[in-house]
């Protein structure tokens, strides 16, 4: 369901919202944290998506949050990179501060690609 809720989000399908809410509530009842916290990440870039940075927070930092006690840093880092770019209109030191955790994480695991993609936002302003 959250591949699904991927794939609606980036074809811009209003399902999108419905597939990852369901996902958080599949999730949530069956005490699965790692895809509870995946499906907050997606409701996040939704929000982002569809412009409205202070519900993407919220869902951003509950799935940042849950993927800290999961000990997955690939996942982590890719959820400070997300929230990262909610607080960039709201919180610009907030948005450095994840970026600059998430770019850490993905030097430790070798990811070229999106260390240079955060630097790059970093050197951005």
């Amino acid at each position: 369901m959250l591949a699904l809720a991927r794939l609606y989000l980036a074809s811009g399908d209003q399902r999108a919202r419905t597939a990852a809410a369901r996902s958080l509530v599949l999730g949530s009842e069956y005490n699965m944290t790692h895809h509870v916290a995946d499906a907050l990440g997606v409701l996040g870039e939704i929000e982002l998506a569809e412009g409205h940075p202070a519900p993407a927070v919220a869902y951003l930092e509950e799935s940042v949050r849950l993927w800290r006690t999961r000990g997955w840093p690939s996942f982590l880092g890719a959820a400070l990179h997300s929230l990262g770019s909610a607080y960039l209109s709201t919180d610009p030191r907030a948005a450095r501060t994840a970026w600059t955790e998430a770019r850490a994480i993905f030097e430790m695991l070798g990811n070229a690609a999106r260390v240079d993609e955060i630097t790059r936002r970093l050197a951005a302003g």
